[in-house]
């Protein structure tokens, strides 16, 4: 889901809108594939974009949409993030599907 906080329209919000689905799409099927393992967003966006541009704060609204369709569990594990500050992990709600 693209959170359309730039007012855009037309050609530029329906790209948008396919890239954000697109996005959301590829950090779940990460997760499919690693079932039992616990992420923060900091470690989707190396793992899964790792040498890109992509934003974390894109990962982190990938993650929250997935959470609120029930796709994935926030845990309560947290670990230290890049800027020393401990970080959310999330992990797949096996019990969903």
């Amino acid at each position: 889901m693209f959170h359309n906080t730039i007012n855009q329209s037309g050609n530029d919000l329906v790209k948008s809108k396919r890239d954000a689905n697109r996005q959301q799409d590829i950090i779940y099927d990460f997760f499919k594939l690693n079932p039992d393992k616990e992420f923060t967003p900091f470690e989707i966006l190396d793992l899964v974009y790792p040498n890109s541009i992509t934003p974390v704060t894109s990962v982190r609204r990938a993650m929250t949409n997935l959470t609120e369709e029930k796709h994935l569990i926030q845990t309560a594990t947290m670990k230290q993030g890049p800027y020393g500050k401990p970080n959310h992990c999330w992990k797949l709600n096996k019990f969903y599907h």
